[in-house]
């Protein structure tokens, strides 16, 4: 079974657009899969875009995804807050840092991502309704 027709298999009604970026860009398609023992390319990708459709369709207007993962972006971001998380760590974390202006950068990219994400969990929490229902 070629990648075009699992993904088709998928997702029935979608063009050929959708479904390459389905393969390529919400997949570990070509090489990168993270196989279990006794588990083929074919289950580990049919996995990947089950997880990928059932995301679209807990997805409201105006959400993003992670260009890492399958996770909600942080608003007006390209990346959730554990990828660009450890984006920054990877960056910026245990490396001695030139000047105090790079840590400084390094710190405002920090807080900044943290603020993202504290204002996306308030603004979620601000729609659920707390009243208690008869």
């Amino acid at each position: 079974m070629t990648p075009n027709e699992l993904a088709l298999e998928i997702f029935p009604d979608a063009d050929d657009a959708f479904l390459e970026h389905a393969i390529w860009a919400r997949t570990g398609f070509p090489a990168f899969f993270h196989l279990q023992e006794g588990q083929t390319i074919e289950e580990k990708m049919r996995e990947q875009l089950i997880e990928y459709r059932d995301t679209l369709a807990r997805m409201r207007p105006g959400d993003q995804l992670c260009d890492h993962c399958n996770n909600l972006a942080l608003p007006d971001m390209w990346e959730c807050f554990g990828c660009g998380y450890w984006r920054q760590w990877h960056t910026y974390g245990p490396k001695e840092y030139q000047n105090r202006h790079e840590r400084r950068r390094a710190r405002w990219r920090q807080v900044k991502i943290a603020w993202a994400w504290y204002s996306a969990v308030a603004k979620k929490w601000a729609r659920f309704d707390f009243r208690v229902r008869p």
